[in-house]
């Protein structure tokens, strides 16, 4: 239904420019999102300093509607704030946030980091790779290279496999 009435309302707006030569002034936090709003909001309260009058007036939304989302926010933010350190890192890292990133937002070392995503790898269930990059550590671009050509020459593992046991002359060629 709103986006029906969204869609008449650009139609009509169209319509007034071809025949009259005149717009309808539209506001565009209208058409945003309900996270893409909350998001706007939040950032008119904390980080422009603006009080909940103010975003009322430029985003249209009532005090009360303003007042619950700041409260979500803020007890948000205050459970983040109590959970560990290893669980905001996992976290971090389900989102696809990287090393660096993650070192950035909980103000921790490179070493923390690295123990933080090893173990968030291995409760994944990512042992394999985990275990590599354990015994390659320093040296792992040799694999990395090695994995790339296998991609760009496109062939499966069983194929990179056969080949290598074809280079260490474990089997011949019939």
């Amino acid at each position: 239904m709103t986006y029906k009435l969204v869609t008449d309302f650009f139609i009509l707006n169209a319509a007034f420019i071809i025949w009259f030569g005149m717009t309808i002034d539209f506001d565009s936090s209208l058409v945003l999102s309900k996270k893409e709003r909350e998001e706007r909001l939040l950032d008119l309260h904390f980080n422009q300093n603006k009080n909940y009058r103010q975003i009322a007036k430029e985003m249209k939304i009532s005090l009360r509607d303003i007042g619950e989302i700041v409260n979500k926010a803020k007890e948000e933010k205050e459970r983040q704030e109590h959970k560990s350190l290893f669980v905001q890192a996992y976290e971090l890292f389900s989102k696809g946030n990287t090393k660096l990133k993650v070192a950035i937002k909980l103000n921790l070392g490179q070493a923390q980091v690295a123990q933080y995503y090893m173990e968030y790898l291995k409760l994944r269930e990512l042992d394999d790779i985990t275990n590599l990059y354990l015994e390659f550590k320093d040296d792992i671009s040799y694999f990395v290279n090695l994995c790339n050509a296998a991609k760009e020459a496109k062939m499966n593992v069983s194929q990179v496999v056969n080949l290598l046991k074809l280079a260490n002359n474990e089997y011949s060629i019939n």
